[in-house]
């Protein structure tokens, strides 16, 4: 079986992985199982092909409104995995000051009772931080309004007027408070992971810092380079 990361080694975003065995190609960065992350169905894949099996994490976290998913992978983990593509958005990176979806959903309430008029910036595919909102709202007597359509056309606009208020609403005192917790699994979230999956190699990949992996696991750490082709 070959391996080439085509994008991903060494950044976040974007990620293209190939596997090939004989005449047989796929292009992965979807999976199963379900897995817990900001976007709804993110999805990790086992892959099985002649003696080797291949387990890619995809993007996905433990501390989210679906951890229950990433607690199911930790107690019930696949068995003698060769290779562990392992993603690591928040190495090298803060927590920041809302570790969890709860945590965001207290400080919303919070920020809601103060009886002033409140804007939300999100992705509309952050399912778990629309529920946050919507979830804060209930609980402090708001009414959730939501208009994607609008927040395109305003998108849309931003190159034909630069009057329309995009992300420097601070220049029309207009206060912008980032209350934010990470879509990608912190570091002991992925040592949990590793610890459970015991995987025979760990691939670095959807990180700015693969060089730090060998300081976070142990086990064998095989880099692969942007474009490189591997034999597993």
């Amino acid at each position: 079986m070959k391996l080439t990361i085509h994008r991903g080694s060494k950044e976040i975003g974007g990620t293209c992985i190939e596997l090939q065995l004989a005449t047989s190609r796929i292009l992965i960065d979807f999976d199963l199982p379900l897995v817990d992350h900001s976007g709804f169905d993110a999805l990790a894949f086992l892959i099985e092909g002649k003696d080797k099996k291949i387990f890619y994490s995809g993007d996905f976290r433990g501390h989210g409104r679906k951890s229950v998913l990433f607690d199911n992978i930790v107690k019930n983990p696949p068995n003698n995995i060769d290779y562990l593509i392992l993603e690591g958005s928040m190495i090298g990176r803060d927590k920041g000051a809302y570790e969890t979806e709860k945590d965001i959903e207290n400080e919303l309430i919070s920020l809601f009772n103060k009886g002033n008029l409140v804007f939300m910036a999100c992705s509309s595919q952050n399912i778990d931080r629309l529920v946050s909102i919507y979830r804060a709202c209930v609980k402090s007597n708001r009414i959730f309004v939501i208009d994607p359509y609008t927040a395109f056309i305003l998108d849309r606009l931003k190159k034909i007027s630069p009057n329309i208020p995009q992300f420097d609403w601070g220049k029309h005192n207009i206060p912008i408070i980032e209350v934010h917790s990470s879509g990608h699994a912190y570091v002991e979230e992925l040592q949990q992971f590793v610890k459970a999956i015991k995987p025979k190699h760990i691939i670095p990949n959807h990180t700015f810092y693969p060089e730090k992996y060998n300081e976070y696991f142990d086990g064998n750490i095989k880099f692969i380079k942007d474009k490189e082709t591997v034999e597993l």
